[in-house]
């Protein structure tokens, strides 16, 4: 059912997304409009992704919007920005599609994917039509380093931030005996080695580790296994929607031990709402500042509520982040050339909403933050904000 649902889409991404339509091209004159890429999971059956994916999407359209009421004048003319929608659906086979339909439609640079596995699968599109792709939420290793000039992240990557998480797990909480979990794909799998390789480094012991389907929904058997080896803490490498049906599994089974986390969005208000009353006990480290600490943070939340509603996700900074970097990429290079803009990218300096952006060669940020979050009482609770330089 999957595939014919990937092949349908497919079919669809011919049409903008409901909602966001693409403009003619503008007529001859002294305003020209520069088309922006946005990709993420718009429409999936998993609710907390469409949930991420339409944050991220809306936080992008605002500094579209703010960057059009400035008026701003590339080459002598006067530039409308226009932010085309399309939704991959979280499918490795979607992605690249979409991809696809973004270079035929004359993108100047693309925000996205919503993953790092759905960004990975479209790199290569964008490289070889030499179109900048910022991804606001892509946390794997691989990502950056697959060798293309074109490819850059807002977010530190997970060598870092398993590194980061396994050094607060081991030394600080004294969690010294962990089984590990991961979704089996290769960024899912990629942060666990990272972190078990860590907890190794400090001392720790890991007992377990354990692949499973991204499609998987029923953790009993694994739980069941960890626990006989009597852990301190399960770590879960992996995706929102999952981190929520394992944190259920493990209060269905008393299994009362914290679950250790990150780089996936479950900081969220949404989380302990969707895993119920009894969720507790949870560590994870996001890979940004805490909003709290973001300077314009007040502005940036009325705009958007204003605009959107109440709900934001904490991966909406980075994508509003990637937005105006990218336009400010446009500004310094006073070009709408994808491989201008691309080179201005590899030199820019910016102060956005989540702080000062620079990226280094491959384009990692030059100076990723994490930040560590233990749930208790249902409240997300800060317990270290890591400076990545």
């Amino acid at each position: 059912m999957r595939r014919n649902v990937s092949a349908l889409l497919a079919v669809l991404l011919l049409a903008p997304l409901a909602g966001h339509p693409a403009t003619a091209p503008a007529p001859a004159g002294e305003t020209s409009v520069a088309y922006i890429g946005f990709a993420c999971a718009l429409t999936s059956p998993v609710e907390a992704s469409v949930r991420i994916g339409r944050s991220m999407a809306n936080a992008a359209q605002l500094a579209v919007n703010a960057a059009n009421r400035q008026k701003i004048r590339i080459n002598g003319k006067q530039v409308t920005f226009e932010l085309i929608t399309q939704s991959d659906n979280s499918d490795l086979r979607t992605a690249p599609i979409v991809a696809e339909y973004f270079v035929r439609r004359g993108v100047i640079g693309v925000i996205g994917h919503g993953n790092s596995g759905t960004s990975m699968a479209a790199s290569a599109v964008y490289s070889r039509a030499g179109i900048p792709q910022l991804a606001p939420s892509a946390s794997s290793r691989a990502y950056t380093q697959q060798g293309f000039q074109t490819t850059f992240r807002m977010v530190g990557h997970t060598e870092r931030a398993g590194r980061y998480l396994a050094q607060y797990a081991v030394k600080t909480a004294g969690l010294r005996r962990i089984a590990v979990i991961d979704n089996g794909i290769a960024s899912g799998h990629a942060f666990a080695e990272t972190f078990a390789q860590a907890v190794r480094a400090q001392g720790g012991n890991i007992l377990s580790h354990d692949s499973v389907s991204y499609k998987t929904s029923d953790f009993s058997n694994i739980l069941n296994a960890a626990r006989n080896g009597n852990p301190d803490a399960i770590f879960w490498g992996g995706l929102y929607d999952q981190a929520v049906i394992l944190a259920q599994a493990m209060q269905r089974l008393n299994i009362n031990i914290p679950l250790i986390t990150g780089a996936n969005s479950i900081i969220s208000p949404r989380f302990p709402k969707d895993v119920g009353a009894l969720a507790n006990r949870i560590i994870s480290l996001e890979a940004s500042q805490p909003i709290e600490r973001l300077k314009g943070w007040k502005s940036f939340q009325r705009s958007y509520e204003e605009e959107f509603g109440s709900y934001i996700d904490p991966y909406a900074p980075l994508a509003y982040d990637a937005a105006q970097v990218l336009i400010a990429a446009v500004r310094q290079a006073n070009s709408l050339a994808p491989e201008k803009i691309t080179e201005a990218l590899h030199s820019i300096r910016f102060n956005g909403l989540t702080g000062a952006i620079a990226f280094n060669g491959e384009g990692d940020l030059a100076a990723p933050v994490f930040s560590i979050y233990e749930l208790r009482d249902q409240q997300w609770q800060l317990l270290q904000v890591i400076d990545g330089k």
